[in-house]
C-alpha cells in the first residue's frame, strides 16, 4: 500500500537512527520535486525525483533505520561522492561517480553480493580498488579480507593469495598454439575439460 503525503516531510534523527515510513511512501514539495521510499524487508530506499528523473539525494537504510548508503542524482545520473557505512556505521566505501559511472573506490569494509548486510573488514586507511578508471591489481599487494567475486563463485583474498571463499571455481581457458598461430582453448572447470575451436573473430587478434 503506497501513501501520498502533500506537506514538507522531516525526518528525525536519534542515536543514527532515522524515522522512516513503514510503506512505500511518495513526499510531494513544494518545488516540484518529490521523495519516494520504497519500503523492503531487509531495507528502505529514499530517492528524490524532479521533472520525472532522479535528481537530488538518494539514501538507502538498513531495517533498523540506520543509513547505509547516500549518494547524489543529477538528471537521472548519479554525480559525485558516494559513500556506503556498516551495520555498525563504520565508513565501507567511498566513491566519485560521473554520469553513473565510478571512476573512483576506495574499500574499507565489503560486502558480499550473497549477504550484502554482512561487511569483511579490508584496509584501516582504505585500499583504492579503483582510480581513474583503472582497477587496482590483485596481486600479493591486495589487503586480507578483500572479497573478489564473479557470477557463481568469490575469493577472498588472505595472505596475498585468493581462496575459494563460495561457489564454483570458474573455467580456466588456456590457448593452445599450432606452430606460432593460436588454434583451440582448453577448458578446464569442476565437471569436465574440453576443448573448442577459436572462432574467427579470436584467430584475427
Amino acid at each position: 500500500m503506497k501513501t501520498t503525503i502533500l506537506l514538507a516531510f522531516v525526518t528525525s534523527f536519534a542515536f543514527g537512527q532515522t524515522s522512516l515510513p513503514k510503506r512505500d511512501t511518495v513526499i510531494q514539495n513544494k518545488d516540484g520535486s518529490e521523495i519516494r521510499y520504497k519500503v523492503e524487508p531487509h531495507a528502505t530506499y529514499m530517492t528524490t525525483y524532479k521533472d520525472g528523473k532522479w535528481n537530488g539525494v538518494h539514501k538507502s537504510f538498513y531495517s533498523n533505520g540506520k543509513l547505509w548508503h547516500q549518494d547524489n542524482r543529477v538528471n537521472g545520473m548519479i554525480q559525485g561522492r558516494s559513500f556506503d557505512l556498516t551495520p555498525s556505521g563504520d565508513t565501507a566505501t567511498i566513491e566519485e561517480w560521473k554520469n553513473s559511472m565510478p571512476f573512483t573506490r576506495i574499500i574499507f569494509y565489503q560486502a558480499t553480493i550473497a549477504d550484502p548486510q554482512k561487511y569483511f573488514f579490508v584496509s584501516k586507511t582504505g585500499f583504492p580498488l579503483l582510480k581513474n578508471w583503472v582497477q587496482a591489481p590483485l596481486d600479493k599487494t591486495t589487503p586480507d579480507s578483500l572479497i573478489e567475486e564473479g557470477p557463481d563463485y568469490a575469493y577472498i583474498w588472505l595472505n596475498g593469495e585468493r581462496k575459494l571463499f563460495s561457489g564454483k571455481e570458474p573455467a580456466k581457458f588456456m590457448l593452445i598454439k599450432t606452430g606460432d598461430k593460436p588454434g583451440f582453448y582448453k577448458v578446464e572447470g569442476d565437471t569436465k575439460t574440453f576443448i573448442r575451436p577459436l572462432t574467427e573473430a579470436e584467430k584475427k587478434k
